[in-house]
């Protein structure tokens, strides 16, 4: 793959508004095959749709999901800007299990850091 066709592969993901179908071009297209090895060599950090940079693993699900799609998990951070105002901090969970105490603490008190 081309720096041209990866750049316009790029763009055209960051822009897709849909979030059916991402599981599949993943699997399909990403998962083991040569465009992950591409993604692995992109600098870090990687640009997001919200226009800030995440420092990126090499072929790691998440990693390779953010640098394909510009954002992770859409509900999550609907979530935080909803609830985060007035210069709050996020909560930088290991997974699931341990941000979870810390997300129903922020819907609580959105003031809190």
């Amino acid at each position: 793959m081309t720096d041209l066709s990866l750049s316009l592969l790029l763009g055209l993901t960051r822009r897709y508004p849909l979030v059916c179908g991402r599981d599949f071009f993943y699997r399909n297209f990403v998962k083991g095959k040569p465009l992950q090895a591409r993604l692995a060599q992109l600098p870090n950090p990687a640009p997001t749709r919200r226009g800030f940079g995440i420092f990126c693993n090499a072929a790691d699900l998440t990693s390779d999901w953010i640098k394909v799609w510009g954002e992770h998990e859409t509900v999550t951070e609907k979530f935080l800007l909803h609830h985060l105002r007035g210069g709050g901090a996020a909560p930088a969970g290991i997974d699931a299990f341990t941000a979870a105490p810390d997300l129903f603490a922020i819907a609580r008190k959105p003031t809190a850091s």
